[in-house]
């Protein structure tokens, strides 16, 4: 039989700051984190908004990395370390087996650096390193390295679903004793040529000011706001993170991961189609034990979708009988690809330990969502949140989900 899979630290950077304290504070205030970017408009696109994640630098010069293997590092390996090394500490530094890290694009900024440098005769700021640091696997392999993880580091990349898989083979990993301990999370960055391609799609919001923002599970499909972050976790076997803490002095409340399920789908007509039968059957597998949830952490971007995904939600869950809070974030805090499933399950962990539901960013909801309101209006709730069900879908026919349980104080 299984192990029980607990994530006992994680850690978390995005467009607030460093900490899910800071994010989960900014939601709670309706503060939205994007700013006009003067970089999208000259690269023609028609987007005008981003969100991007602040004082990288400052936080990655505080961690414990050799000077000498700096400057291999660009922006979206920063991002990721600085996340990724949060979680260990958090976690009370245990020996690591293997590193998994997931991302839907890589470090797609440093690629636009290096390709100023080779086209336009610019100098990059660590040309003998351009290599390395457009490497999508290097982070893993460097955090291996760096924790001493025997089995290695590699890069899990499934679209905007890359969060789930890598925290699916973690938690089969430990799960099945072939590691005691695995160090998983995802990291995207804030690359304007990204940002351009999905623009391209039609799929980012046209608003340009937060004001007029399209609001996720408003039902109005105005596209989604670019963003990036990253967040990590720390997955082991629960009795034996129990008798870690324990003797550690380190109490606090785990979260149970109860499974992580991802599916896929044969190639749409269209790769931004929203993947429905791949969601469905996801959902079915997270739904299978037991249904009842306490709150859900939807995908929601927001674009077209968004309507599909509530539908699909209410009729799996029953949430106009019984209403339970639906939310996503990313119209606050925008949307990291890759790394917003690992975000929401940051976000996850906060309000199981609080047990406080974050509210939705406010706005008019419209059919089918209106017959969903009581799931989706409400200011900050406190009820006692044991149960967590946090959704994904990504282009290319890809859907996943996961769900938490709280567990017992050690």
């Amino acid at each position: 039989m299984p192990a029980r899979v607990v994530i006992s630290g994680s850690g978390v950077i995005s467009p607030a700051g460093r900490g899910v304290q800071v994010l989960a504070s900014a939601i709670r205030d309706g503060r939205p984190l994007m700013e006009p970017d003067d970089g999208l408009r000259a690269l023609g696109a028609r987007a005008a908004l981003s969100a991007r994640v602040p004082d990288v630098d400052t936080a990655f010069d505080g961690l414990p990395i050799d000077p000498a293997a700096r400057p291999f590092f660009g922006r979206f390996s920063r991002i990721g370390a600085i996340a990724a090394l949060d979680a260990i500490e958090d976690a009370g530094s245990p020996a690591v087996g293997r590193v998994l890290v997931g991302s839907a694009v890589g470090p797609m900024g440093e690629l636009e650096s290096c390709f100023r440098d080779t086209l336009l005769g610019e100098q990059h700021p660590s040309r003998t390193h351009a290599v390395t640091r457009v490497t999508p696997s290097f982070l893993a392999t460097f955090l291996a390295g760096l924790l001493e993880a025997p089995r290695g580091g590699r890069l899990v990349s499934c679209a905007c679903v890359s969060a789930l898989e890598a925290l699916r083979e973690g938690v089969e990993l430990v799960g099945s004793g072939v590691e005691d301990v695995c160090l998983v999370g995802a990291v995207d960055e804030d690359s304007a040529s990204t940002w351009w391609a999905f623009d391209a799609q039609r799929l980012l919001s046209q608003a340009t000011s937060t004001a007029t923002r399209t609001r996720s599970l408003s039902g109005r499909p105005g596209g989604f706001v670019p963003s990036g972050g990253a967040a990590f976790f720390v997955l082991e076997c629960e009795d034996a993170a129990r008798a870690r803490l324990a003797a550690s002095q380190r109490g606090r409340d785990l979260v149970h991961v109860e499974g992580v399920f991802v599916r896929n789908q044969p190639l749409a007509s269209s790769l931004i189609a929203f993947p429905a039968a791949a969601y469905r059957a996801a959902l079915a597998d997270a739904c299978a034990a037991d249904r009842r949830f306490d709150l859900v952490l939807a995908h929601a971007p927001p674009t077209f979708a968004d309507a599909d995904e509530l539908t699909l939600l209410d009729a799996a869950l029953e949430l106009a009988a019984s209403p339970v809070p639906v939310r996503s974030f990313k119209s606050l805090i925008g949307y990291a690809l890759g790394a917003a499933a690992a975000i929401d399950v940051a976000l996850a962990i906060h309000q199981i330990r609080s047990g406080e539901v974050l509210p939705n960013d406010a706005g008019t909801f419209e059919p089918p969502m209106r017959r969903l309101e009581p799931s989706l209006t409400g200011g900050n709730v406190r009820r006692d949140v044991r149960r967590v069900l946090k959704t994904a879908y990504a282009q290319g026919g890809a859907a996943g989900a996961i769900v938490f349980a709280k567990g017992a104080r050690e």
